[in-house]
């Protein structure tokens, strides 16, 4: 990829990446997590902070903020662009969360979906090794991570950059489900349904003929 394609790409990491949870009204993190309930649920209340309700968009606690620590505002925001680009894919996921997470029964069980969307976002993140500005050397930097950083890189810098890392987030998601229905698995593989779905990505972005536009990129992830 190109300086300028590459710069296009870490604007969009240093904006987005990190953002830690304000409690501040004026950001307005929490009428970002009321928003993505709306989505998932537009004819329910919304609850309020500290509820048994945020269970069913897959969160694990009572309180939906402790399952955003590890990337912050950034699932959050990547699971409110799949409601609205991909809503059934969204709530044919969205569904699992009220599903037992034991085995399967013919088109795998279920899993607590938002915490789901923080894995993908952490999958993204490790399999790409994306970082923002000044925060340290990567770590198992290979040819893979690198060709794929730049093919992203090269579809941000040809659209809106929101959109290419978002139509990413849902293929990849979207993948993740596909899998798990063929498997037919239980929450106890989530982990290797995961490494499938990251080995998956990694050699359709790294190959000579990267995904040259998002349609591609989604086609070629989801085949």
């Amino acid at each position: 990829a190109k300086p300028a394609e590459m710069a296009v790409l870490q604007a969009y990491l240093d904006v987005h990446m990190g953002v830690a949870f304000s409690e501040e009204d004026n950001i307005g993190h929490w009428d970002e997590i009321k928003a993505l309930w709306k989505l998932a649920f537009p004819d329910r209340e919304i609850p309020g902070r500290k509820d048994e309700q945020w269970k069913l968009l897959g969160f694990q606690g009572q309180d939906p903020v402790s399952d955003l620590r590890g990337v912050g505002m950034l699932t959050v925001r990547m699971l409110s662009f799949y409601a609205r680009n991909s809503p059934a894919d969204f709530q044919l996921g969205r569904t699992r969360a009220d599903m037992d997470l034991g085995p399967g029964t013919g088109t795998g069980g279920g899993y607590p979906f938002a915490c789901a969307g923080v894995n993908v976002c952490f999958l993204l993140i490790d399999a790409l090794q994306l970082r923002r500005s000044g925060e340290g050397n990567r770590t198992r930097e290979g040819r893979l991570s690198e060709k794929s950083r730049a093919a992203l890189a090269r579809l941000m810098a040809r659209g809106e950059a929101s959109d290419a890392f978002g139509e990413m987030f849902s293929a990849v998601f979207a993948c993740l489900e596909a899998e798990w229905t063929r498997r037919n698995a239980s929450y106890f593989e989530f982990q290797q349904v995961s490494e499938s779905v990251r080995a998956n990505l990694l050699a359709v972005l790294s190959k000579s003929d990267a995904p040259t536009s998002i349609a591609d990129l989604r086609a070629r992830i989801l085949a």
